[in-house]
């Protein structure tokens, strides 16, 4: 399981053993996204700022690796 805040964009992200990333407002309780990790619940959540990057491990020791930037066209 795991949290972090991102104080720039005010967003929040977790993860636990229900295997979902959840991206929240710092304002709202509930989650404006959520993405399926896989099959096994997350143990733990590391926020990389300086490289704007999620990794989450899961139970099996798998790690994912996310982008938190976005691509303006």
């Amino acid at each position: 399981m795991g949290i972090s805040i991102e104080p720039k964009t005010g967003y929040i992200y977790s993860c636990g053993s229900d295997k979902k990333l959840k991206v929240s407002e710092i304002n709202y309780q509930e989650a404006i996204s959520e993405v399926n990790v896989g099959s096994h619940g997350c143990t733990a959540l590391i926020y990389d700022r300086k490289n704007l990057r999620l990794f989450i491990t899961n139970e099996v020791g798998v790690v994912f690796i996310y982008s938190t930037t976005t691509v303006n066209n």
